[in-house]
């Protein structure tokens, strides 16, 4: 009930919804009819008698924000402790086999091979050692031999490419061979119709017929035997033409032969440097083995000592799961030199072995021919002379020739270096053999004293030798030494071997003289024998 004085004549009727309870009194001023242009969320309306109070809120967007949220923050865990899962076990939990899997049995049984589960729980530390070690051992040894069947491959494409020029040229060394064959017997019935054409003019001749009446034939055997000429003339042209072309040919079988033979040595020492190092990495790898057995106990106690409380350290996996990249910075090659001191081992011993070889021949011929006639000293020893000779000539040219290439000498120095090698073999061969025919045991122990005056006291080995010392002294008594002062000056193209040079060739000439007066004593004692049988005879 209204208990105000003045009467409402606002524009709004009283509804009775809330009554005026009298704590705002009105104080008589003039009445608001306005609304409030704010956020539209509360109205106020002043009347007489009652004061109104109304709120609107929109509750639906703000518990839709509050559940999505918590919706969100639900799905975002669940879908984190997936990840977890799927990289622990190895699986995808998002297929539709997952849940009858699960049903048959456990995570565990269902974990891949490549799971941190299957490497942290049931793979053994030594074998993913073990697998470590022989993967790299594998991939060297895969790479020098996928080397190796590149060169093998175009070894192949080599020999094929020579097998066909190779026919080429026997074809065409055919039809060269025929054509020379035909022109051959052109030829030979050229020369014979010129030797009767001859006989015919050495009988006219003689007879002393008249030449005027014969002219004409003669002038037409000669027009006929000219035209011969040029014909023949002109084919042996063509053959010329023909014989190069083939040289040419000729010229690069040889050169590809020459590229198959290189190739073949390059895959000869690919296959030998590769059963090298498999034998070396067999050997690292067994005494790697023997010192992991060690490291893999001390690591499974690392392992069970980084446990935190029943939980595994999570940081020492991390760690181990990025391990250091290492590379090595370079590859220490080992060179090849190939120095004048075993080019004259290599001669020393070669002639060595020669000369032992042709006194022992010699001995066992003496044995054998009991009835040999008589000859004079010098005829008795010129087989073994020659045969001394001419092996050392042999054996000379040879070590010349492959020393020289392998000095890669040019054409000219080549030759006088096979000249030079060639004239050392005579001196240490016809010397050698001299000594260990005549003087046996006594020759062969100067020639080891030579020889083992030359290896120790050389300085090609690394040792060092004063001059002025005792050990000095005595190494100017080798003669190797001077050999190979020789052999060092004309590879440098120090023109200061000539006395060595003469030296050597008088030193061959003494020696084939020697050779020629070996004297045996078996064989004074068969010239008495002979004696005493001519007297009693």
């Amino acid at each position: 009930p209204d208990t105000g004085g003045n009467p409402d004549t606002g524009g709004n009727p009283d509804t009775g919804e809330k009554p005026d309870t009298g704590e705002k009194p009105d104080t008589g001023e003039k009445p608001d009819t306005g609304t409030d242009n704010g956020s539209n969320s509360k109205i106020i309306e002043s009347t007489t008698n009652q004061v109104i109070h109304q709120k609107t809120e929109k509750i639906t967007d703000i518990t839709s924000s509050v559940l999505i949220k918590e919706a969100v923050d639900t799905v975002e865990s669940y879908q984190g402790l997936m990840s977890l899962y799927e990289m622990y076990y190895g699986i995808d939990l998002r297929t539709k086999d997952v849940g009858p899997k699960l049903e048959e049995g456990s995570l565990d049984a269902i974990a891949t091979d490549q799971s941190l589960y299957y490497v942290l729980n049931k793979q053994s530390l030594i074998d993913l050692i073990s697998n470590l070690v022989s993967s790299s051992i594998t991939t060297e040894i895969k790479q020098d031999m996928s080397g190796l069947k590149q060169k093998i491959n175009s070894y192949q494409q080599s020999i094929t490419s020579a097998d066909q020029n190779s026919i080429l040229l026997a074809e065409k060394l055919n039809g060269t061979t025929q054509q020379a064959t035909s022109m051959n017997e052109n030829l030979g019935e050229y020369v014979k119709g010129l030797a009767k054409w001859r006989e015919n003019s050495l009988k006219l001749v003689e007879e002393q017929q008249v030449v005027t009446t014969n002219h004409a034939g003669e002038q037409t055997a000669v027009l006929s035997l000219d035209s011969g000429i040029k014909s023949l003339m002109m084919q042996s042209q063509s053959l010329v033409e023909s014989s190069k072309h083939s040289l040419a040919t000729s010229d690069d079988v040889y050169k590809t032969f020459d590229q198959i033979n290189g190739q073949a040595k390059e895959i000869q020492d690919s296959g030998t440097t590769i059963v090298s190092k498999a034998d070396l990495l067999l050997n690292d790898f067994t005494k790697k083995m023997e010192d992991d057995k060690s490291f893999s106990k001390n690591f499974t106690k690392i392992l069970a000592n980084s446990r935190i409380g029943d939980r595994q350290n999570e940081m020492l996996y991390d760690f181990l799961a990025s391990p250091v990249q290492k590379q090595n910075d370079g590859v220490i090659v080992a060179g090849n030199a190939f120095t004048p001191y075993l080019i004259v081992l290599t001669c020393f011993i070669v002639a060595l072995f020669t000369a032992y070889a042709i006194a022992n021949q010699e001995k066992k011929r003496m044995q054998s021919d009991h009835f040999e006639e008589k000859f004079s000293l010098i005829d008795m020893n010129v087989p073994t002379t020659v045969v001394a000779f001419g092996i050392s000539i042999v054996e000379g040219i040879s070590i010349g020739i492959i020393s020289g290439r392998l000095l890669k000498f040019g054409q000219d120095q080549s030759l006088l270096w096979i000249a030079f090698i060639t004239f050392i073999m005579m001196a240490f061969v016809l010397v050698s053999t001299y000594l260990l025919r005549q003087i046996k045991m006594v020759g062969m122990f100067i020639l080891l004293v030579f020889l083992s005056m030359y290896l120790f006291l050389t300085e090609a080995v690394g040792s060092k030798v004063d001059q002025m010392s005792s050990v000095g002294k005595i190494r100017q008594f080798s003669p190797l030494q001077y050999i190979e002062s020789f052999l060092n000056d004309f590879i440098s193209g120090k023109d200061t071997g000539k006395v060595i040079f003469v030296v050597l060739f008088v030193i061959a000439i003494i020696g084939l003289v020697s050779n020629l007066f070996v004297w045996h004593k078996k064989w004074e004692e068969k010239e008495v024998n002979d004696q005493t049988m001519e007297h009693s005879g």
